[in-house]
């Protein structure tokens, strides 16, 4: 995926991002693995400030649709800058 192609996913999950805020349920399912505990953890550190350890024996994870959005989002762009 190029720069540019980085830049308009992640313009397109913001938009989605912002739709999906407005919906009655939010939720979106992750399997907690290692790589999604990882992902979640540091999506609730970067958007929300808050440090949350994810148990590995929990069977799933709960993640807010929009927030995952626009996380994904925030990290495509920072990959197009990196290069």
């Amino acid at each position: 995926m190029n720069k540019k192609h980085a830049e308009l996913a992640a313009e397109f999950l913001e938009k989605a991002a912002e739709e999906f805020s407005n919906h009655g349920c939010n939720d979106y399912i992750l399997k907690n693995t290692p790589e999604n505990r990882e992902l979640y953890e540091k999506m609730m550190k970067e958007s929300c400030g808050e440090t949350v350890t994810v148990k590995p024996s929990h069977e799933v994870i709960y993640a807010q649709d929009w927030m995952l959005m626009s996380y994904l989002a925030k990290m495509l762009r920072r990959e197009a800058e990196n290069g």
